[in-house]
């Protein structure tokens, strides 16, 4: 499957959630609730990565850089956040939500419209006009140079 394009707009929305978000959440959280955060995080990061995260900024942007966290994939986010901030769950299911729709027009197939059967021939006909008339005024330049 050929990945996605994510259009301009559903990055910028996407930008403007994480950002919100590390802004209302980040100064929420006690060192308990990270530690059982990063806890929760275990099979999703890397030890090292567990390790030199300090903070929810931190923990969301590796998370973005491993591919659990992009524009219209937020299910990381929303086990992350439902511990601290339920209401924060709604927003991001909101938002999650309005960055895929944009996401999945941006990746809808074109579709082309058959030309009618009565279009196609008259088409053809006037190619093979054309056709003609080319050959025909080749002849004729040929026969004047001859």
């Amino acid at each position: 499957m050929a990945a996605k394009k994510i259009p301009s707009r559903a990055r910028d929305l996407h930008n403007q959630l994480v950002a919100n978000l590390h802004d209302h959440i980040n100064a929420k959280v006690d060192e308990h609730d990270f530690e059982k955060l990063k806890h929760r995080l275990k099979l999703k990061l890397t030890p090292m990565d567990l390790k030199t995260c300090n903070n929810i900024i931190e923990l969301t942007d590796k998370l973005q850089k491993r591919g659990h966290v992009q524009p219209g994939k937020y299910e990381e986010f929303v086990k992350l956040i439902e511990c601290i901030d339920k209401n924060w769950v709604d927003i991001i299911t909101e938002k999650g939500e309005e960055i895929s729709e944009i996401i999945d027009k941006a990746n809808e197939p074109q579709v082309s419209l058959p030309v009618e059967e009565s279009e196609s021939n008259y088409l053809i006909y006037i190619y093979m006009n054309h056709i003609i008339v080319t050959l025909s005024n080749m002849r004729l330049l040929k026969d004047s140079f001859c």
